[in-house]
Formats: structure tokens, sequence, C-alpha cells
């Protein structure tokens, strides 16, 4: 799906909570001079949480020490790591390589819809030549799709594992989380998954937080100025953030909220947005262990070992069954990625 027909679902309802993938994006939109492009600002935020004490980020991070320490009693050696959005360099050095190093692998496949994180994290990796990095530019939520023709260990930290596509709702997630998890699991032909989350549920700690990347979350309306064919009242301040918690489903619905009436045409399409009019973004979802299980017991994944600590963050060691493997539809034909990276 390409950002225009992303955005003219979005902005006609015919889809929502869709737009994720794209706010990562390097673009030109800009605002008074200070760059907008979705791959900075998501730069300065991981910056700005890393920084400070007590938050996710560090929470998952220093529970990965402890596991890429045990993972050698469960995998073997040598096998390849798929990491399904790896972000910035900062994060895949800090989780992603040194599970690597240690298991010794030899090839690293990252899959991620931004252009820009690929190329850094494959000029910067540190993995040195004994390692190839291969990346992949692809929306690993839309499709069930394998970049590796043997067993791998499928890696999922910072929570992407939370965005997953689902409507505002009262009702706990078991439907998305079941078939987003089988669109992971068929990342690779066969292996396990290494798959981190976040079981917060205070919510005014978690709007906090989100409230913080608040330019993060709208830059989205900056790069549909710099790239996409709009005539008429556009305009990409118009727009504000709200974090909206629903406790009974677990779910943070990233929300932008208009802020004026506006009327203009997406490439000749008429759009009508009124004031305060919700436009929901993308998922956060906050999943409980007890529901996580379940649900990969439906996904058909079995959970190997768990990690948890004190704080929020949780991680799960899963395998791949054999009846998860039989339910994959052949890999669809893609762009090659090599022509792809060339874009930007």
């Amino acid at each position: 799906m390409t950002f225009l027909s992303a955005s003219l679902d979005w902005f006609l309802g015919t889809r929502s909570a869709h737009m994720g993938p794209d706010q990562y994006v390097a673009h030109a939109g800009g605002q008074d001079g200070k760059s907008m492009s979705g791959d900075l600002l998501w730069a300065e935020s991981e910056a700005e949480t890393v920084s400070a004490a007590g938050n996710m980020v560090n929470a998952e991070t220093n529970l990965l020490y402890k596991v890429t320490e045990e993972l050698g009693d469960f995998l073997p050696e040598g096998v390849a790591v798929i990491e399904l959005g790896p972000g910035t360099v900062i994060a895949f050095k800090n989780k992603t390589a040194p599970i690597i190093r240690k298991l010794k692998s030899k090839t690293c496949i990252l899959v991620d819809e931004s252009i820009a994180f690929l190329k850094k994290i494959t000029a910067a990796s540190g993995l040195g030549k004994s390692v190839k990095v291969k990346p992949v530019v692809d929306n690993f939520f839309e499709t069930e799709e394998a970049y590796f023709d043997k067993r791998a260990l499928v890696c999922s930290f910072g929570s992407t594992i939370s965005n997953f596509v689902g409507p505002v709702s009262d009702k706990l997630p078991q439907d998305v989380l079941v078939d987003g998890l089988s669109k992971m699991a068929a990342a690779a032909k066969n292996g396990w998954m290494l798959v981190a989350f976040d079981s917060d549920h205070d919510a005014e700690r978690i709007k906090a937080f989100y409230k913080r990347q608040a330019l993060f979350q709208l830059n989205i309306f900056y790069r549909m100025v710099a790239e996409l064919p709009i005539e008429g009242d556009f305009d990409p301040e118009a727009f504000d953030y709200e974090p909206q918690w629903i406790a009974t489903s677990a779910q943070l619905a990233h929300v932008a909220v208009v802020k004026r009436d506006m009327n203009f045409k997406l490439a000749g399409t008429p759009i009508s947005l009124k004031k305060g009019q919700p436009l929901h973004i993308k998922n956060s979802y906050k999943f409980t262990p007890e529901f996580f299980e379940l649900c990969c017991k439906q996904a058909g994944l079995e959970v190997i070992k768990s990690w948890v600590d004190d704080s929020p963050a949780k991680i799960y060691l899963l395998k791949i069954l054999p009846r998860q493997l039989a339910a994959r539809p052949a890999s669809r034909p893609r762009v090659e990625t090599e022509e792809r990276l060339k874009v930007a």
C-alpha cells in the first residue's frame, strides 16, 4: 500500500489505525525551519526517553541483557536472526546486535518500511564482515511473508507487537493479536520468535509518556504536504494529538483531533474534515502475560521461556509449531529490496 492510498483510506474512513508504519519514514516536510521527518523525530524521542530513568525502553534493554545470556541454552549456534521493525541504530546496537553475537549468527535480516532506518543500520551495524546484514523494505503487519527459507529466530522489540491494526474498542483484541502473531511467525520457514511487550496499565503514566511524542505522532501530516497531491484548505498544524486509554481492552489509541473545519482534495478526491473529528492513527496495546500466552496458543506458538522483572517489560521466547507452518500462504511477489533502497 502506498502512502497516498493509505492516506485516502484513512481520511475517507475506510481504514483506521493503519498509519503507524508511515510515521517512521524520512521525508522533506518541515515546520518553521524544523524538520518534521519521521525518522529524525523518532530518533530524538528515543534519545530523550533513554536518558530518563524508569522508562520502558531502558526496562526492556536491561531485561534483554539477561535474555541474551540465556538464549544459547535454547537455540542452536549460528541460527539466522530476522528482526521485524529494528528502528534506530541505537536500538539495534543495544538490543539485537548482542543477540546476534551471542548466537554467532551469520545472517541478519532487517524488515522495516523506513528506508532511512534500514540504510543507517546496514551501514553502522558494528557486526563486522562475518555477518551478512540484509535489509528488506516491507510492512510485516500487512502480509504473511517468509523472508528466510530456513529456520531462524524472529525478533520483535520495542513493543512493536502492540501496534497491530484494530478499531477503538472496549473488548480485548484477541483476534487482532492472534492474527498478528501468525503474520510475524510467517517471517521464517521454521524456528522461534523472541517478542517483547509492555504490560503497564497505569493510565496516567501511559498517556504522559506518549504525550511527550506528540510531534512524532503528527509528522505524517507534514509528510502529506511534502509528498501528496493536495489541493485546497489543508493545514498540517490543524491537528492535536490525544492518546486515549481504554482500560477494558488494554488499548492505547493514538488519535489526531481536527482543530478546525477543512475541505480539500487529495489526488482529486474531495475530503471534508470537521472540527473535533478524531482520526485514529495507530494502537499501542498493553498485554498481560496471561492474555499474551492465550493468544500465542491460538496462533500456533508454544511458550518456551518468559523473562520478567519488576518493570512492565515482558519478553517471551516462542516456538513455531507445525500447524502454524501449514497455514502459511505462498510468498507474494515483492519489489527487490536493493531497488527500493535506492528510492531515498
